[in-house]
């Protein structure tokens, strides 16, 4: 059983705000799961959360597909989805 992600989109935290009509997220560990989440200004659950966000400085908001083809976002760290940058001009 594979576990990839296909990632289709990637957006700026504030692009994500937008797009959400949200001013703030919060990200959130589920107490009975233990895994992290992103909620929006009224609480809803809005992307999933890589661990390596925690820690990370530049974060970033992937649209992704899992293996069963359904589509979620994910923030996690800038350059984490294979493609770091070299150099930006």
């Amino acid at each position: 059983m594979s576990n990839s992600l296909n990632f289709k989109q990637t957006l700026t935290v504030p692009q994500f705000k937008a797009e959400c009509g949200t001013a703030s997220i919060d990200i959130v560990r589920n107490p009975k799961t233990d895994k992290l989440f992103a909620s929006d200004d009224a609480g809803n659950s809005i992307a999933a959360v890589s661990e390596k966000a925690i820690d990370a400085a530049e974060l970033v908001v992937s649209l992704v597909a899992g293996d069963d083809g359904k589509e979620f976002y994910l923030i996690h760290p800038k350059g984490s989805a294979g493609n770091n940058v070299e150099r930006s001009l």
